[in-house]
């Protein structure tokens, strides 16, 4: 008996199709018997300069080939909006794709086995929980990108400069939680000139608010976020979206400064321009 099948949650989302896979094109592209081309929506993988053999996007490839053969019937479930994230800029459309012989999610079974990060973006935060949950799994049981020798494993702040210019998962204790400038400041150290820091736009902490999560007092909290990482001051993220932010526990152990204004911090950065699905 094979794995069980990865199953989703899809009240979110609307059933858009049915159709049939003529190939697969890359690890997050499909085209279609009918000419459409799909593009898997909530997944990524690691830049690996020249796409080298055994690099994460080409055992993605892989892994959907084997999931994805020719001829396998396929439904599609997208955004219930139709003005509104179903379409790329290149006309390709974005989805979650299940098999419908056997109703097995594809994105969550790539990230359930560890060949994918976990990827919403604001056009498509949907299924972000499920995703997480599943690379949670994976990164528990040491699968694919969370094996013990993989270089794109999870990030704590000491090690964050190690992914600068990367799209990565970071995981740490809030040491304070600052304003400046109207954006607000998460610092994972005591000196935010060298330490990482995560930075929330108005926007994104009003994103936050509506999912219950008051920003200002993560101070003291493990938290897990992932972006695009840059130098500024040390290590260096921006949070485009609320559903890249989870609250993971209080950890009352570590020391809790006190919450206050940061005015002397420098300036906003301008936004990430680093797109998960193009």
């Amino acid at each position: 008996m094979g794995p069980v099948p990865i199953r989703g949650d899809f009240t979110e989302l609307k059933q858009a199709a049915s159709v049939r896979v003529d190939k697969v094109i890359d690890g997050q592209t499909v085209l279609m018997t009918d000419g459409k081309i799909v593009r898997l929506l909530g997944i990524d993988y690691p830049f690996m300069a020249g796409d080298a053999e055994g690099g994460p996007a080409i055992l993605g490839k892989a892994a959907l080939e084997l999931f994805l053969p020719k001829g396998k019937e396929v439904l599609l479930y997208q955004n219930k909006s139709r003005e509104r994230g179903r379409l790329n800029r290149m006309g390709h459309s974005l989805a979650h794709l299940v098999i419908k012989d056997r109703g097995e999610w594809v994105n969550g079974a790539l990230v359930a086995r560890g060949v994918a990060w976990a990827a919403t973006d604001a056009t498509n935060p949907a299924m972000a929980e499920q995703l997480y949950a599943l690379e949670d799994s994976a990164r528990k049981a040491g699968k694919g990108l969370w094996s013990k020798d993989s270089p794109f494993g999870l990030l704590t702040p000491e090690t964050a400069a190690q992914g600068d210019g990367t799209f990565r998962v970071v995981e740490g204790t809030v040491n304070r939680a600052a304003t400046s400038k109207n954006n607000l400041y998460l610092n994972f150290g005591s000196d935010w000139r060298k330490d990482f820091t995560v930075m929330i736009t108005p926007g994104i902490r009003k994103g936050l608010s509506k999912k219950d999560v008051d920003a200002m007092a993560l101070t003291g909290q493990k938290i897990r976020v992932r972006g695009w990482l840059r130098e500024w001051n040390g290590p260096f993220m921006e949070l485009e979206t609320p559903e890249r932010l989870e609250v993971l526990m209080s950890t009352a152990s570590s020391p809790v400064l006190p919450t206050e204004s940061a005015d002397d911090l420098p300036p906003a950065q301008p936004r990430a321009t680093g797109q998960i699905n193009p």
